[in-house]
């Protein structure tokens, strides 16, 4: 099994980002993004304290220049795009781990590091 990587904290490399209405908001100090687990080239992560999707469980997931928000409860997009191909190995792997995102969500609202999450493999 493949070792994940290091989960260290680190700041946006983007200063500002997109609300979901499309509008422009400062980053916060709390604004940090986690890599929660890897495969196949996807990446799941998870905002500390983000407030835009108004509480809803979810991370997000990043592939070849593609970026998604996915509902953590039933695993469909509902913000951004992502190839279908990759979606269902999302998919999967969140009904495999389905209590382990919906844990480190809960952690991370409150501003405490989540725990990585076992690849899909």
């Amino acid at each position: 099994m493949a070792a994940l990587p290091d989960l260290t904290l680190t700041p946006r490399a983007v200063p500002r980002k997109l609300s979901v209405s499309g509008q422009r908001r400062s980053r916060k100090a709390q604004d940090f993004m986690l890599t929660i687990s890897m495969f196949y080239g996807i990446m799941v992560s998870k905002f500390f304290q983000e407030d835009e999707h108004h509480g809803l469980p979810h991370f997000h997931v990043r592939y070849a220049g593609s970026k998604a928000s996915i509902a953590i409860d039933d695993a469909r997009v509902f913000a951004g795009q992502f190839p279908p191909k990759q979606l269902r190995l999302v998919q999967a792997w969140v009904e495999i781990h389905r209590d382990e995102p919906l844990a480190d969500w809960e952690l991370a609202t409150v501003g405490e590091q989540p725990y990585k999450i076992a690849p899909l493999q």
